[in-house]
C-alpha cells in the first residue's frame, strides 16, 4: 500500500459507467460489476469496485471507486467488468492514472477487450463532485421549536 503523502498527492473519486456490453459467449443476461486494480510490485491489486448493475448492457455506476493520486509516480490501474455474479465472463481495460488525469475533462473512453475481442466500452471519469459532497446529519431536536438541528459537514 502506497503512502499518503499531500504535498505530493491527494484522493480522487473515479466513477465508472459502461457502454454496449456484449459477451462474445453468447450470454444475454448481462449483470456486471467493475473491479479496479492498482499495479504496485509488479502486481495487481484490487483497490476497489462497483455495486453490481442488473439486467443492462449499458450501466451507470452509483458507487465512485476512490484512488490517492501520487503526482510523481506512474499508477497503472486495470478495470475488469465481470459479465455475471459467478465471474465467468470477465472484459478488461488499462490506463494510467496521470494519463487520465491529464485528458480532456479528466474522461477516457476505453475498448473493453476479452480473448482479443472488443465487448464494450467503459467510460472513467474523476468525480469532482464526489470530492465536495457534503453530509447533513439531522439531530434529535434541542430546541423548544421540536424541529431537529442540522450539521452540515464535509464528506
Amino acid at each position: 500500500m502506497q503512502n499518503f503523502d499531500s504535498e505530493h498527492s491527494k484522493i480522487l473519486e473515479l466513477a465508472l459507467c459502461c457502454r454496449s456490453l456484449n459477451s462474445p459467449h453468447g450470454t444475454s443476461k448481462i449483470d456486471p460489476i467493475v473491479k479496479v486494480y492498482q499495479r504496485a510490485n509488479r502486481s495487481w491489486t484490487l483497490i476497489g469496485q462497483t455495486e453490481q448493475a442488473k439486467h443492462t448492457s449499458n450501466p451507470d455506476f452509483f458507487k465512485t471507486v476512490p484512488i490517492n493520486y501520487n503526482f510523481e509516480c506512474k499508477q497503472p490501474l486495470r478495470f475488469e467488468v465481470e459479465f455475471d455474479q459467478e465471474g465467468s465472463f470477465v472484459a478488461s481495460a488499462e490506463i494510467d492514472l496521470s494519463t487520465l488525469a491529464g485528458s480532456k475533462n479528466q474522461t477516457s473512453i476505453l475498448d473493453l477487450t476479452a480473448d482479443g475481442q472488443k465487448c464494450g466500452k467503459i467510460i472513467i471519469r474523476i468525480d469532482k463532485s464526489a470530492q465536495k459532497r457534503k453530509t447533513i446529519k439531522l439531530n434529535k431536536p434541542t430546541d423548544f421549536t421540536g424541529l431537529p438541528q442540522a450539521q452540515i459537514t464535509e464528506a
